[in-house]
C-alpha cells in the first residue's frame, strides 16, 4: 500500500510540473505560426 501511495504522489507531482511548464509557455496568440525552412538545395 505504501508503494502505491508513493507512486501516486510522484505521478501527481510530475503531472503538476508538466501543467505548470506548459502554462508558462504562453506566447503571443496573434503571432503567426513559424514558417518551416526550405528543403536542402533550394536556397539560392
Amino acid at each position: 500500500m505504501q508503494k502505491l501511495f508513493n507512486f501516486l504522489i510522484i505521478c501527481l507531482a510530475f503531472t503538476a510540473l508538466q501543467v505548470s511548464t506548459v502554462g508558462a509557455q504562453g506566447g503571443d496568440p496573434n503571432m503567426p505560426p513559424p514558417v518551416p525552412a526550405d528543403p536542402m538545395g533550394t536556397a539560392v
